[in-house]
């Protein structure tokens, strides 16, 4: 029955979320687990990449089936067969969906040319995605909808989440690409469907031959368990390589198509991109691997679901992340710089006089050493620049005691700025905005130091050195401050969002 109330507390926001997340999906679209497919590759016969159908526009069961049914239901006329043959490649290579395959009808311009009213445009969602006719509430309550303001894709994501839609694509053998669970269905073999699931949604193909025999048969033989099996795909080249290709959304939707056999919610996704940003693929994976969801899908398939596996974990402190969550507009400037190139030369600019005296500083040997053994020891593979600068900023911030006694001096004596900081946790502003220079030289940036004032007239001034960035022309404030010194701190920001600095008797800011 319908219920508006429902649909707009909840019906229609999954059907937005629904089709972002047919958007984010590409190219792991929804696959479709084909029986034909299934028995072409256990008997070692390969999938071809093109597959020819005999054009029959009286068909009415599988794939030519659903075809010839959209053609009749949705443009009321036969299907031709060159497009016939192209929706059912689409379909059984698992392209795309059920859902994908109905908006492509209802919303081509064949369809929309018809000009139908709110009334018979839902009488044509009935016949598509439910097989039968409107019923009076239902009509009455859609068509309210759209008069109300909902739009006609969103009305037909409703639709697309039901159960009815999915027990009809069932029917054809195909997948529905929807949220709802049919209630009907066929023998299925849990291990095989397991194993393409792998292919299809967590590298974007369907598997070759001899690779989906032999993680099948592991499965079925139990000699691996289902988390083993996902860490096979999740920590292959293969998938590596598809990772620098995809959003962190798109990567976090595979696993929970893969985990979860669901797409994302809202909340879930917001809370894994923190996440993953930082931790990559091994910081999502026991979260997923270990879940309720994936235990009941592991007993579904009549797989061993397996014990917890020991995968290395990024662990960040929380101080960190509530830091760097503020910083993202510093890490897009770093992100997006371009011509980078990492040097050991920058320049000292002491403006404390009425001109500015320009003195080039070299990276000793020693404090490039102190650099990398940061970098190597704190820096995650896939973290970009701007994450690894604004971590660096975090840690200078945080863990480098303000040198104030004449012994914590001693024990920096003769040091450069990166040894000081990273290798002895000791200094001053000098030190901490040095080795922060230092940081983004080697990093490839444009950076220089500057010595002046903190203040915003000549009469509360405090000597004081901080670090600029130029990138394309603009030139940015990095200031890493220091804890005793009070929370402030300016990672790539202009001076007009900074406190009063002053060059050459000028304030900046």
């Amino acid at each position: 029955m319908f219920d508006i109330k429902n649909i707009k507390n909840k019906g229609l926001a999954i059907a937005v979320t629904s089709a972002i997340a047919m958007s984010v999906f590409t190219p792991f679209a929804q696959r479709t687990v084909n029986a034909d497919v299934i028995d072409a590759l256990l008997n070692d016969k390969g999938v071809g990449v093109e597959l020819n159908y005999e054009f029959d526009p009286g068909k009415t069961t599988g794939v030519e089936g659903f075809v010839n049914r959209l053609y009749s239901v949705c443009l009321g006329r036969g299907a031709d067969s060159q497009g016939f043959n192209e929706w059912c490649d689409l379909l059984t290579q698992g392209k795309i969906s059920g859902a994908s395959a109905a908006k492509g009808f209802i919303f081509s311009k064949e369809f929309t040319d018809k000009e139908l009213s709110n009334e018979d445009y839902v009488s044509v969602l009935y016949r598509v995605f439910f097989d039968r006719g409107a019923d009076a509430v239902g009509l009455e309550g859609w068509v309210k909808a759209l008069n109300d303001g909902y739009s006609r894709e969103q009305v037909m994501y409703g639709f697309v989440d039901s159960i009815e839609w999915a027990n009809v694509c069932v029917s054809y053998g195909i997948h529905s690409g929807g949220l709802g669970v049919p209630t009907i269905g066929v023998e299925v073999d849990g291990a095989k469907t397991f194993v393409i699931n792998l292919y299809t949604e967590c590298l974007g193909r369907y598997p070759d031959p001899t690779g989906f025999r032999e993680w099948y048969d592991k499965l079925l033989s139990q000699e691996i368990t289902g988390k083993q099996a996902a860490y096979g795909f999740f920590f292959s080249i293969e998938f590596n390589e598809l990772v620098k290709k995809s959003t962190t959304d798109e990567v976090i939707s595979i696993f929970y198509k893969v985990f979860l056999d669901r797409g994302p919610d809202a909340q879930g996704l917001y809370a894994w991109e923190d996440i993953y940003y930082w931790g990559g693929t091994p910081s999502l994976f026991n979260g997923f691997a270990d879940s309720l969801e994936f235990d009941l899908k592991c007993q579904k398939c009549s797989i061993l679901t397996g014990d917890h596996l020991d995968v290395p974990q990024v662990t960040l402190e929380t101080s960190f992340m509530n830091f760097a969550r503020y910083e993202t507009y510093g890490m897009n400037v770093l992100d997006n710089a371009t011509g980078l190139n990492s040097h050991n030369t920058y320049n000292l600019y002491n403006t404390q006089g009425s001109s500015t005296k320009t003195t080039k500083c070299t990276i000793s040997s020693k404090d490039l050493d102190a650099i990398k053994r940061f970098a190597d020891a704190n820096f995650q593979p896939h973290w970009t620049n701007g994450q690894k600068a604004v971590y660096t900023m975090w840690w200078i911030h945080n863990k480098v005691t303000y040198a104030s006694s004449s012994s914590q001096w001693g024990a920096i004596s003769g040091m450069g700025y990166a040894q000081a900081i990273f290798d002895k946790r000791l200094g001053q502003c000098a030190q901490y905005n040095g080795a922060m220079c230092e940081m983004l030289c080697y990093l490839g940036y444009d950076a220089n130091m500057i010595q002046g004032y903190r203040g915003s007239s000549s009469s509360s001034q405090s000597q004081h050195f901080w670090c600029e960035v130029t990138i394309d022309g603009n030139i940015y404030v990095v200031e890493a401050g220091n804890i005793k010194d009070g929370s402030w701190h300016y990672f790539v920001v202009p001076y007009s969002s900074t406190r009063k600095f002053i060059k050459n008797g000028v304030v900046q800011g």
